[in-house]
């Protein structure tokens, strides 16, 4: 569905079957346009990429900040 940048020119992939579970866990996001800021945030700031290892917990803690923001 997408590609995340990380270090060292790796691309982490978000699956369908995540984006899947993603959307059960935070139904109040917009997770595919969610994961398209995501990316273009770490386009933006290369000097701040995540590891591929570490690429799904920061996109769960960003889902989550969404998830919780107040609705306006």
């Amino acid at each position: 569905v997408e590609s995340i940048p990380c270090t060292q020119g790796q691309l982490f992939d978000v699956r369908e079957a995540l984006v899947i579970e993603y959307a059960k866990a935070y139904p109040d996001v917009d997770v595919a346009a969610t994961l398209k800021e995501i990316r273009a945030w770490a386009i933006s700031n290369p000097t701040k990429l995540k590891t591929i290892k570490g690429a799904s917990r920061f996109i769960n803690s960003w889902l989550a900040r969404e998830q919780n923001k107040p609705q306006a």
